[in-house]
């Protein structure tokens, strides 16, 4: 039988949480406390084997009652199950030595799948942060490595560069100012890393931009 507390600062909650628990064989709340100093002493004195945190405890801060037990160590794993999906809190979170982060609004089978991760000494993600995450890595990962975007506008330059048109040529044909048409010219070096046209029409055709 595995002991769990539960720290969270709104009463209703705690209550749906030992109902839901209190149908697993293997689980027992042995415990609960709504601020950072019951949660402390209730930790310290029943030696849970987890602790389900909720980051907001009223005007405190669950993040702090992690601190604490990073500065005092404690065998007791801490899952923080809370609103806030914020990939800020989760990275928190886990750099002070949580186990797993879980939103409030997913369903039971979520939050029991959380418990039997941490309870092996397994770290555990929210399914949908999880996702998140992936979105924002990936998202991240793709402007990284796609340096050489460039926009229609900088493409019609490149064109007319490729022709042998100067910059007042250019400015002519596109109907825009020579300083315009120089402030496109400098990005592109920019973001094509070179340092002239010639460079930039064979590092074009490189990269197929004129395909565009």
């Amino acid at each position: 039988m595995k002991k769990i507390v539960l720290i969270d600062d709104h009463e209703i909650f705690r209550e749906g949480i030992k109902l839901f628990l209190a149908q697993q064989s293997d689980l027992e709340v042995c415990g609960e406390a709504s601020n950072l100093a019951a949660a402390i002493q209730l930790i310290e004195k029943s030696k849970p084997d987890l602790a389900l945190l909720d980051i907001s405890l009223g005007d405190e801060s669950g993040i702090d009652l992690l601190k604490h037990f990073t500065r005092h160590k404690t065998d007791t794993r801490i899952l923080v199950l809370s609103m806030h999906d914020d990939p800020t809190y989760l990275k928190r979170c886990l750099e002070l030595n949580a186990k797993g982060f879980v939103l409030k609004s997913e369903g039971g089978k979520e939050l029991l799948s959380a418990l039997e991760h941490v309870m092996a000494g397994e770290v555990y993600i929210s399914s949908s942060l999880s996702r998140q995450l992936a979105r924002a890595y990936a998202q991240s990962y793709n402007q990284e490595n796609q340096p050489y975007k460039v926009t229609s506008r900088e493409v019609e330059i490149i064109r007319l560069i490729s022709k042998g048109h100067t910059s007042h040529q250019i400015a002519d044909i596109l109907h825009i100012s020579y300083r315009t048409v120089e402030s496109h010219r400098s990005n592109l070096f920019k973001k094509l890393k070179v340092s002239n046209s010639i460079e930039l029409l064979i590092k074009a055709q490189q990269l197929a931009i004129l395909d565009v």
